[in-house]
């Protein structure tokens, strides 16, 4: 039985649509063919919108001033190191210069004695010149020194505005600063007095105990009294006896008289002065201050206290009352 012939082409698209499965997602796959949702060529994909920039948060007041105290901190300890290389290169060279000079003296222990009584003789002169040359390089260094105090003053300025902690290191590094400040100014005198140059190293302790507060005076009575002790060198017994009266008063009441030395000098200067009344007195506060009336080891006193006894036995001589005249015998 013969069957129908089917037409070459329908036999064609029947084998097309029984194959589709396999071959339309490779159809779809070739280049150029769009993905569902993909932009149309030449035209760029919407960006997400851009995100705002954040701004840094403003230091506060607090913060700011922080920064700057911790800078100049840095700053001054780096300065104060530099120094304290170039302090050890000074006190070598004092030590050298002056000793040397010293070495050729006569009678070295008395020296500033012979050199206050311009008793100079060439090496003398010689030791004067090193010790004065000594004293001009440590006073050029002092006040090249002194200038950090102007960098010490920004920061307690600062210093309400900062954290307890940097509050505690500016009051440390002040304090430093000026105890190192008043040792370079005292060593000043020091060498002035060693000099035999009384007159000069009074001027340098004056310049000094000037320029502390006159609330703050009081914490300097050890300025004060080596203002008296070298006023008494000079001859200045006037001077000395109110830088010593200015110490005493500052002091409580309780404690006034406890320093025996200051009592001591005190009395000297009084005495200086032709007040032997007085003079008498504060030996006698002294010999009760130094608790050392009782004999020492061996049986004697101490030199110091057989010295102040002297002073009084001799004053009390002066100041005791004569004793009235006798009735002429009947």
């Amino acid at each position: 039985m013969n069957r129908p012939r089917v037409p070459a082409a329908v036999l064609a698209v029947i084998g097309v649509i029984a194959l589709w499965p396999w071959i339309g997602p490779v159809v779809a796959a070739e280049p150029g063919a769009a993905e569902p949702g993909a932009a149309e060529p030449g035209t760029a994909e919407p960006s997400a919108p851009a995100k705002p920039a954040e701004t840094p948060a403003e230091a506060s007041p607090q913060e700011v001033a922080a920064r700057k105290v911790e800078k100049l901190l840095s700053s001054i300890r780096d300065k104060m190191s530099d120094f304290q290389k170039e302090e050890f290169q000074i006190e070598m060279a004092t030590i050298k210069s002056t000793g040397a000079a010293l070495q050729a003296v006569k009678n070295p222990k008395k020296a500033t004695e012979q050199l206050a009584k311009n008793a100079v003789t060439p090496d003398l002169a010689a030791y004067r010149n090193a010790v004065l040359a000594a004293a001009r390089q440590w006073l050029d260094y002092q006040q090249r020194y002194a200038g950090i105090g102007r960098t010490i003053k920004t920061l307690e300025r600062e210093k309400p505005n900062v954290p307890a902690s940097l509050q505690e290191d500016i009051a440390a590094l002040t304090a430093k600063f000026e105890q190192k400040n008043r040792s370079l100014q005292l060593k000043i005198v020091e060498l002035y007095d060693t000099a035999g140059d009384y007159r000069g190293a009074l001027a340098a302790c004056s310049a000094i105990y000037r320029a502390i507060p006159e609330e703050e005076r009081a914490g300097a009575a050890d300025l004060a009294v080596l203002i008296g002790d070298l006023c008494a060198k000079t001859g200045d017994n006037a001077g000395a006896l109110a830088a010593y009266k200015t110490v005493l008063a500052a002091k409580p009441e309780a404690d006034r008289y406890k320093d025996a030395k200051l009592c001591e000098k005190t009395g000297d200067a009084y005495k200086a002065a032709g007040d032997a009344k007085n003079a008498l007195d504060m030996y006698k506060r002294a010999m009760a201050a130094t608790g050392a009336a009782k004999a020492a080891k061996g049986g004697k006193p101490p030199k110091a206290v057989s010295d102040l006894q002297k002073k009084i036995d001799d004053l009390e001589k002066k100041v005791a009352p004569s004793a009235p005249a006798k009735a002429p015998a009947k």
